[in-house]
């Protein structure tokens, strides 16, 4: 379908663009465990795709993903 092609490409593009800024900001915030920090990531951008159809509304995806990942670090 025309939607889910247009979906995939939007969460592609954040991933590219935002996925390895979230990994450093994670590896910062757990003192450099960069295996840690990755499956954190990893995890943020799952809750991410379940929740896109809110998530593509939001003001700053950006902040949101960060937000998500942080209180999964934490």
């Amino acid at each position: 379908m025309k939607g889910d092609d247009d979906n995939c490409a939007e969460l592609d593009a954040l991933y590219q663009e935002l996925g390895p800024g979230l990994v450093r900001y994670l590896r910062r915030m757990l003192q450099h465990s960069s295996g840690l920090a990755e499956d954190i990531a990893q995890d943020a951008f799952v809750i991410l795709v379940r929740k896109w159809p809110d998530v593509r509304n939001h003001p700053c995806p950006k902040a949101w993903l960060y937000t998500v990942a942080r209180r999964l670090a934490i």
